[in-house]
């Protein structure tokens, strides 16, 4: 066998070897957070953070506006609506929504319900909250809660 003096030499190489593959390692992954933070600001112009910060207002924005044509938030409305419907798959629901668009929703509720039923096979009770409302302010990215089915 090995004389123990080759297994410490040996133990002392391998340790020496995982401690450089580790910093290889490290020193790719900061590599690749340079080239990253360098293609955003000499593509984009901007920094990575702040990028991110300018879709989520354009996407606000986008939003908000939605609210000013009613044929197509009345459809928004309506597909959100159907959305929470099909993630619940119950046969009664109470959508709350902004206090703003309770007419709106309303007027939607017998169109989802049909759509509803025919997808499903099974009928549905819809009713909206006269006392719960969201927020005015419910443009926040990634929420899309104009409308909250429960």
């Amino acid at each position: 066998m090995f004389a123990p003096s080759y297994r410490v030499v040996h133990s002392a190489f391998s340790n020496k070897l995982n401690v450089a593959r580790l910093k290889v390692l490290q020193t790719r992954d900061v590599l690749v957070e340079q080239v990253r933070c360098c293609f955003h600001q000499v593509f984009l112009g901007l920094p990575f953070n702040a990028r991110l910060q300018q879709v989520f207002q354009e996407s606000k924005k986008t939003l908000a506006s939605l609210t000013q044509n009613p044929e197509v938030y009345k459809k928004l409305l309506e597909n959100l609506v159907l959305q929470g419907l099909f993630q619940l798959m119950e046969t009664e629901a109470v959508i709350i929504c902004r206090k703003a668009d309770v007419a709106l929703v309303k007027s939607v509720l017998q169109s989802a319900s049909a759509k509803y039923k025919v997808a499903m096979k099974q009928d549905i009770k819809l009713t909206v909250s006269e006392t719960a409302f969201l927020k005015d302010d419910r443009f926040a990215f990634f929420s899309f809660s104009f409308c909250f089915v429960f």
